[in-house]
């Protein structure tokens, strides 16, 4: 794998992780749970990119995705549920889809929405792979139909014919269609015709 393959790949996988994080931070907090320190983010999301490079050199469908999504969720939970595992003292009481608490286990809300959001996730992540590879054939065949770049001078132009007259041109053009038959001249006086015997 090439430098230039390698940043393809580790671009592609840190926007992966990026999307995975955001969403699981975004559900942790609107359940409840508050945010995690940061070095939980940029833990889980660097580990995260990591671990994806292998799986970012080609386009992914929905299914791909969605499985990745998935996984990434379930890690992630544990990740910032772990880092919450000694709330500090008057912490608020978690919320609604955290169930008895994050550390007894998930609920079945829970579950329910990190499969709906990572389906959902799945779906916008796999319409931005699908444009994004339109693009990137798009841009192949561009470049490829460009005249190669050459470090030496210009090739000389090609001959350039003459014009011709308009009066010229209709007369070629007349006389293309003319049939020319071996005869003899017309100005030549004809022999006459023998006489037949009756």
């Amino acid at each position: 794998m090439s430098a230039d393959q390698f940043t393809f790949r580790l671009l592609r996988a840190s926007l992966f992780a990026v999307v995975c994080v955001g969403l699981g931070l975004a559900g942790h907090v609107f359940a409840g749970g508050g945010a995690p320190p940061a070095i939980a983010l940029l833990g889980s999301g660097g580990a995260l990119a990591l671990l994806t490079v292998p799986f970012a050199g080609r386009q992914q469908n929905w299914t791909t995705l969605t499985v990745g999504l998935l996984t990434a969720q379930a890690i992630l939970h544990l990740v910032f549920a772990t880092a919450h595992a000694a709330p500090p003292a008057g912490a608020a009481d978690p919320g609604p889809l955290c169930g008895a608490g994050a550390s007894e286990g998930v609920s079945l809300t829970m579950a329910l929405a990190h499969v709906w959001a990572a389906m959902v996730t799945g779906w916008w992540l796999a319409a931005g792979e699908k444009a994004l590879w339109a693009v990137l054939r798009w841009l192949h065949a561009v470049l490829l139909a460009l005249p190669p770049v050459t470090a030496g001078p210009l090739p000389a132009p090609a001959p350039r014919r003459r014009a011709v007259a308009p009066a010229l041109a209709l007369r070629l053009l007349v006389l293309r269609y003319t049939v020319c038959e071996r005869a003899p001249p017309r100005s030549a006086p004809r022999a006459p015709l023998p006489a037949v015997a009756a």
